[in-house]
């Protein structure tokens, strides 16, 4: 059985993209270069979005050159142990979120010493990192995240 049609990312009005069904003869390079990219065919068969790789998402961006994520995603990036996120929109210059593993910072208490969990920490404004940062709601429905 050969595949005669695929589905490839679409931008929407709402939302950062759907898919469309497009002819295997109309493809292009940057089409293939999509397909190959996120596993597109799996045994001779085109596979559903749902069936593709984690980098799916990020693919898709970048084949309808959309640069920005949602916080989801931007997360996901994070958590995989790339570099940090920050919103295109923060006023303060140098601004990220990373992750502040654990063992990496202890609290002192009368003499006793407790490690931390890991933690989300914002580099702010002053060039200092925050433990503990926590995403506004702004922050969590935002779709302006990068990866520095």
């Amino acid at each position: 059985m050969s595949v005669e049609f695929v589905y490839l990312p679409c931008k929407l009005p709402v939302g950062p993209f759907g898919l469309f069904r497009k002819s295997v003869a109309e493809l292009t390079d940057a089409d293939r270069v999509f397909l190959e990219e996120t596993d597109g065919f799996r045994d001779g068969l085109m596979t559903m979005p749902s069936e593709r790789s984690e980098g799916y998402v990020l693919a898709a961006r970048k084949y309808l050159g959309l640069s920005y994520l949602n916080f989801g995603d931007a997360l996901n990036e994070l958590r995989k142990g790339r570099r940090p996120i920050r919103r295109a929109g923060w006023n303060g210059a140098g601004q990220f979120v990373t992750i502040i593993y654990a063992g990496n910072a202890l609290a002192t208490v009368d003499g006793n010493r407790y490690p931390m969990q890991d933690t989300l920490g914002l580099k702010n404004a002053q060039g200092n990192m925050q433990p503990g940062w926590v995403p506004s709601q702004g922050d969590l429905f935002a779709e302006d995240w990068e990866v520095v």
